[in-house]
């Protein structure tokens, strides 16, 4: 069947069923842009895409759902990504295995999700106006255009992320156990990566980053000498520990092996106490009277001493 353009009379080719031989419409890229830009802005599939799931549906459907299946992707250039395309589309997916290896939008950039947080609006477009930059675009435009023009504020907040992971590897010349100390983000994920804690260890023997140490700020590993750590913190003691206990946790193995090492355990780390009938007790922090205190079940809420709420960190 024969596909013409219903607002420029444009040529765009046939579609299923091939043996007949009239006319249906559509609307080419260029007319969407012009009539329709928010659907000329749905995500599109790439030519080397649609030939990878072609040849994958060819030898794992049946030939009509085959033919279907030639045609949804066809309409789907066409028309965008219509609920019912939708629809159609995913039922046939389902049946197929194929690979498809997504690139990353230059918008998830941590670089520039972090530039997105640090400055307002009309922060970003005052810093455009003095250097004589278009104002135009959503925040993280901005970022880009700024950062390019080297606008000293931007470069802060964005030069960390593009860093090279090799510039945030440091070692400890002592710990022959530990392959390297990552600052700036998590190894498995690059510099710029997040993570709740202010440092982790790799200390599970399955694990393919096993032997390295996280920080997420180069101020808590210690004192260092270009890429040596020289005196490491109590921080990289802590998660030392880790790493010469494999597959284990803040457990009695890693208490131990805190005290080989002569380090202190954290209040929080301490092995928790039980009451008379032999219940574990939760160790929490109580503002008030300032200590870590063992709260009893089954809340673990109120203080034993003052009776105040407690908290699960100190503050």
């Amino acid at each position: 069947m024969k596909v013409v353009c219903a607002w420029c009379q444009k040529d765009m080719g046939e579609k299923p069923p091939y043996e007949d031989k009239g006319v249906t419409h559509g609307i080419c890229p260029e007319c969407q842009k012009k009539y329709f830009p928010r659907l000329a802005m749905t995500t599109k599939i790439g030519g080397d895409k649609i030939q990878k799931i072609l040849a994958a549906g060819k030898k794992q459907l049946s030939p009509e759902e085959f033919e279907k299946l030639a045609g949804l992707i066809f309409d789907l250039q066409v028309y965008g990504l219509t609920p019912w395309i939708n629809t159609e589309l995913g039922k046939l997916m389902a049946k197929i295995e194929w690979e498809l290896e997504l690139e990353p939008s230059p918008e998830s950039h941590p670089a520039l999700i972090a530039c997105d947080k640090a400055f307002l609006g009309r922060e970003l477009r005052r810093m455009c106006l003095e250097v004589g930059l278009s104002t135009s675009g959503d925040k993280k435009d901005l970022c880009a255009e700024l950062y390019e023009a080297g606008v000293e504020p931007v470069v802060a907040v964005m030069k960390p992320y593009y860093e090279k992971p090799s510039e945030a590897i440091y070692n400890v010349p002592n710990w022959p156990e530990v392959k390297g100390v990552f600052v700036g983000g998590c190894v498995k994920r690059g510099v710029g990566s997040s993570f709740r804690a202010k440092a982790h260890a790799h200390n599970w023997k399955t694990d393919k980053f096993f032997g390295w140490i996280c920080v997420r700020s180069l101020k808590r590993v210690g004192e260092i000498q270009g890429k040596t750590i020289v005196k490491p913190s109590r921080l990289l003691w802590h998660e030392y520990s880790h790493i010469l206990t494999p597959d284990h946790y803040h457990d009695d193995a890693w208490r131990r092996k805190m005290k080989e090492l002569e380090q202190p355990i954290p209040e929080q780390y301490q092995k928790k106490a039980r009451d008379s009938e032999g219940v574990s007790l939760v160790r929490r922090y109580c503002p008030k009277c300032r200590e870590w205190v063992d709260t009893f079940p089954p809340l673990h809420k109120e203080c034993p001493k003052c009776g105040s709420v407690t908290l699960s960190k100190e503050v």
